[in-house]
């Protein structure tokens, strides 16, 4: 079972959909299953199913696609950028990213 690490500590619920935006085109299988861990507590895990996947230059991304981000502090393209700056040491915003949607089961 593949696992998606997060970042930033988040109060995820089960049956709740979230998002994550994500360095590079990754490839995951839509109905898969994966173990959730967050880096500011690895002793918490949850397991999510993988809902949809989309590949974007990430300055294509909108306002709109941030909404359901599992990290409540960001709520805009702004934010987003500032995130990805802070987690992925050289990004760009030209840069092709992951929007992987999941469900926490």
């Amino acid at each position: 079972m593949n696992t998606l690490r997060l970042k930033k500590e988040a109060k995820l619920k089960a049956g709740e959909t979230y998002s994550i935006c994500l360095r590079g085109a990754r490839r995951y299988d839509t109905d898969e299953v994966l173990d959730i861990l967050s880096e500011d507590d690895p002793s918490i895990e949850k397991q999510a199913l993988i809902i949809s996947q989309n590949h974007y230059v990430f300055v294509a991304l909108e306002n709109a696609d941030c909404k359901d981000n599992y990290d409540k502090s960001i709520k805009t393209y702004v934010d987003l950028r500032q995130a990805m700056k802070n987690i992925y040491s050289g990004f760009e915003p030209r840069e092709v990213v992951t929007l992987l949607r999941f469900k926490i089961l």
